[in-house]
Formats: C-alpha cells, structure tokens, sequence
C-alpha cells in the first residue's frame, strides 16, 4: 500500500538527511514510524531552501521520499489571500 501525508510542517534542504530535507521536533520520527507500515509514503510539505541547524533532524525513513512544495507567501491576511495563488503554483505535486 502507499501512503501520502499532506503537512503544514516547514521542512528545509539538508544535505545530512537520505531524503536530502530534515525539520525539528518530533515530526522525523512519526514519518520514520509511519513509513515501516507502507510500500512507499510521500510527504508533502513546504521546504525551505534554507534552514535552522538548531534542533535539526533529517527527515528518513524505509522507502520514504519528500515531495516539496513552496513556502506561502507573506503573514496574518495577505497570507491567507495569496493562497489560492500558493495552490495554483503547487497544483502538480498536490494532485501528483
């Protein structure tokens, strides 16, 4: 079976992670987790191309790949106006 995650959680390029992304906190370790239970898992997230080494942990896991989306632009509002935009930009790895 396959397994795709849709996450909100900022991931960013890491070139100490398998996937070649990585974040912070626990989220690494529910997709390892997540991933021993399928054939092949996607996770879906926004990357940045740059991130905090602080805290950082490479997002891996058996047969797990990243699809990367871009980050949403801008905060509060306008962030929430632009998404519609942010969609359109990301319609083929969201559908993908």
């Amino acid at each position: 079976m396959r397994l795709a995650i849709y996450s909100h959680k900022r991931c960013w390029s890491s070139a100490a992670s398998r996937t070649g992304y990585a974040t912070d906190g626990g989220f690494p370790f529910q997709m390892g987790a997540l991933s021993q239970l399928f054939d092949h898992t996607v996770v879906v997230v926004p990357c940045a191309r740059v991130g905090s080494s602080l805290g950082e942990t490479p997002l891996e896991g058996e047969r797990l790949r990243v699809a990367p989306l871009a980050e949403p632009a801008g905060s509060g509002f306008l962030r929430k106006a632009l998404f519609p935009f942010w969609v359109l930009r990301n319609s083929a790895v969201l559908v993908k």
